[in-house]
């Protein structure tokens, strides 16, 4: 339980590749769904014994409205999401104050022994001043994974990541199929929503 590894991923709000069943010789397949580049960030810290801090959600724009849009439940696995903006839709130095500041409440509430790790990788949005020294008054030895390695050693990317787009991918797939949504495009708020659901399966 103090061993921390956090790592965020970006959500496409398309559902990307699919395949397409269809007749033997037929030369034209047709699948109606949004395609985007849009993303929307997740970051996710969690431990070794399971536990999960607060997601983080980024959205991209310059308006924090999301409050106002996502009714997400808040007694599930992963807790209350938290959201925030940027104008790309990535963490910035910003935010990541925000999840050390989230991961700091854990502990404490959790009543976890300090010191505690944290493994990151070494992105810049990662490290800024204010955050070295919040770690070092709360007792979090941050851990920064080699440039270009994470692919092999970030756990979130090895393990969970590749989980909750698995299961994301499925969940996307039926939303489109269902009656009600077709010809419509998954919103970036609709995507957080799908994401929570696979999240606490």
């Amino acid at each position: 339980c103090r061993v921390f590894n956090q790592d965020e991923t970006a959500i496409e709000h398309g559902v990307g590749n699919q395949s397409v069943l269809t007749m033997k010789g037929e030369k034209q397949t047709y699948s109606v769904s949004s395609s985007t580049r849009e993303h929307t960030t997740v970051s996710y810290t969690v431990n070794a014994a399971g536990g999960m801090v607060q997601p983080w959600v980024v959205f991209p724009g310059v308006r924090d409205i999301a409050k106002k849009k996502m009714k997400l439940p808040e007694n599930g696995k992963s807790g209350k999401w938290c959201y925030s903006y940027t104008d790309n839709g990535w963490v910035k130095q910003s935010t990541y104050i925000h999840i050390v500041n989230d991961l700091i409440d854990y502990i404490t509430k959790n009543h976890i022994k300090l010191p505690v790790i944290l493994i990151i990788d070494g992105a810049t949005c990662h490290l800024s001043l204010e955050m070295a020294r919040l770690c070092q008054k709360y007792g979090i030895q941050p851990i920064l994974l080699r440039p270009n390695t994470t692919h092999l050693t970030q756990a979130l990317d090895l393990t969970f990541f590749a989980s909750l787009k698995a299961g994301l991918k499925e969940a996307q797939e039926l939303w489109h199929r269902d009656p009600a949504n077709i010809g419509c495009s998954l919103s970036k708020y609709q995507v957080v929503t799908l994401v929570h659901k696979v999240t606490e399966c």
